[in-house]
């Protein structure tokens, strides 16, 4: 009897052992399991993240382009514009060449954009404005959005002028500070007058 007792405990020995290493086989395979999991959520996050960043830039270029179509709008226009008054030029030139110089009749007949003046005129109109109530700007960041706005207007109303370059040297000169208020408040007044003149 003592014999089967040990057959049946070696017996039962070499089971558990067998059931030990198919639990401890199948513990490591669910630990590596839960690990590709664990990766593959964590990739998955990333990307994820990663994808709405990019709907965002997306979003706001897509804001920045719809503010500047009405500028381009206007840009387009005045293009229009400069075109048709070249065609009239174009046909004038030829027409001068064929009859050997031009007439004054000829010359009488052109219809001018009486807009196109009237427009630098208040432009000017409003540079000058500026110039006088320069002085009762109290701060420095008003001064340079007003002159920020009529560049911008100046921009879409030309559709490009020498002096919007020279305007924007001197907002970038008050972004700097790199000088006292009111020295720049007498700087930008003699600029104001000398752009209105070139308009």
């Amino acid at each position: 009897m003592g014999t089967s007792d040990r057959t049946d405990r070696d017996e039962l020995e070499a089971q558990l052992k067998e059931i030990q290493e198919k639990m401890d086989n199948f513990s490591s395979i669910l630990e590596k399991f839960g690990f590709d999991i664990i990766t593959k959520l964590g990739l998955s996050t990333s990307k994820i993240k990663m994808l709405n960043e990019k709907v965002e830039e997306m979003n706001k270029a897509t804001i920045d382009i719809k503010g500047l179509l009405p500028q381009l709008n206007r840009v387009i226009e005045n293009q229009n514009k400069l075109t048709s008054e070249l065609e009239l030029i174009k046909t004038l030139v030829q027409k001068s060449m064929a009859s050997g110089g031009v007439s004054v009749p000829m010359l009488s007949e052109i219809e001018r954009d009486s807009s196109v003046s009237s427009d630098k005129k208040t432009l000017a109109g409003r540079l000058a404005d500026l110039g006088k109530e320069i002085q009762e700007i109290k701060d420095l960041p008003t001064l340079t959005k007003k002159l920020e706005d009529l560049r911008t207007e100046i921009y879409e109303i030309t559709g490009g002028h020498k002096v919007l370059y020279e305007m924007l040297q001197t907002i970038t000169r008050l972004k700097k500070q790199d000088e006292s208020f009111d020295q720049l408040k007498d700087v930008v007044k003699e600029k104001l007058e000398f752009w209105a003149n070139k308009l």
